[in-house]
C-alpha cells in the first residue's frame, strides 16, 4: 500500500501541478497577453506621435524663418507693384514707346492693342508693334522697352531684312504685355 499511496501522491502532485499550469495560461492568455499587445500598440502610437511632433517642429521652425522674413518680402512686394502701371497713366507708357522710337529713328507701321483681359489681380493688355529701321536700332529699341520704369513684358518678336537701295533695312515685330494695377 505504501507504493500505492507515493503513486496517488505522484499522481495528485501531477494533478495540482497541471491544474496551476492551466490557471497560469488561462491567466496569460486573458489577461497578461491582450496588456502585452496593448503595449506594442501603445509603442507603435508613441513613435507615430513622436515623428508627427517632429515634423511639427521642423514645419515651426520654418515657419518662423519665413515669418522673419515677411517684411524684407512686403518690401520687395511694394517695389514690385510699384513697377506697374496705371491703368489711367496707359496714355504715357505709348507715349514714351513712341518717343523711344522716334529717338532710335525707327518708322513705326502699326501699333495694335488687343482688349484688356484679367489675369490672376492685375488686368492684362498686349500690344503688337510694327517697326522699321537697321539692326541696332531695332535692337536697342527692344532694350530700351525692357527699361521703361513700368513693368512690360515681351512675349516674342522677330526681325526680316527688308530689300532696300538705303542699305541694311528690317522690320521688326513685337508683341509685349503690359500690366495694370488696377482700371
Amino acid at each position: 500500500m505504501n507504493k500505492f499511496k507515493r503513486i496517488l501522491i505522484r499522481w495528485h502532485y501531477l494533478l495540482i501541478m497541471f491544474v496551476c499550469a492551466s490557471v497560469v495560461v488561462f491567466v496569460y492568455l486573458q489577461d497578461i497577453l491582450p496588456l502585452r499587445r496593448e503595449l506594442i500598440s501603445g509603442r507603435e502610437q508613441r513613435e507615430q506621435l513622436r515623428q508627427q511632433l517632429q515634423k511639427l517642429y521642423y514645419q515651426e521652425t520654418s515657419l518662423e524663418e519665413k515669418m522673419a522674413k515677411l517684411p524684407e518680402t512686403k518690401i520687395m512686394l511694394n517695389e514690385w507693384q510699384k513697377k506697374f502701371i496705371k491703368y489711367s497713366d496707359s496714355d504715357k507708357l505709348l507715349k514714351e514707346i513712341i518717343a523711344v522710337s522716334k529717338r532710335d529713328h525707327l518708322q513705326i507701321k502699326s501699333l495694335n492693342s488687343s482688349a484688356l483681359g484679367r489675369e490672376n489681380d492685375y488686368l492684362k493688355q498686349s500690344f503688337k508693334i510694327v517697326l522699321e529701321g537697321d539692326y541696332q536700332q531695332v535692337a536697342h529699341f527692344i532694350g530700351q522697352l525692357g527699361n521703361l520704369p513700368w513693368t512690360v513684358v515681351i512675349g516674342s518678336f522677330s526681325l526680316s531684312r527688308l530689300l532696300s537701295d538705303a542699305g541694311q533695312l528690317f522690320s521688326g515685330e513685337l508683341e509685349f504685355s503690359v500690366y495694370y494695377l488696377n482700371r
